[in-house]
């Protein structure tokens, strides 16, 4: 079984950028961004639960696993 690589979604809101990648055929999806008071790197995982990451690169590297 081959797992898909994740392709993400540059977004762009009223105050920030944030980047959405969506699993197929699911209702699910990750949303990274930088926190605005701390300037760490945040995901919103599948569980709904956050982590912190030091830079984008890593987060979306974390999602992929």
């Amino acid at each position: 079984m081959s797992i898909k690589k994740l392709t993400w979604n540059k977004v762009e809101s009223q105050f920030q950028f944030y980047s959405v990648s969506e699993i197929a055929k699911f209702p699910l999806q990750y949303t990274i961004w930088v926190d605005r008071e701390t300037g760490k790197t945040k995901v919103h995982g599948l569980d709904r639960k956050h982590t912190w990451h030091n830079s984008v690169d890593e987060a979306k590297e974390w999602c992929q696993q």
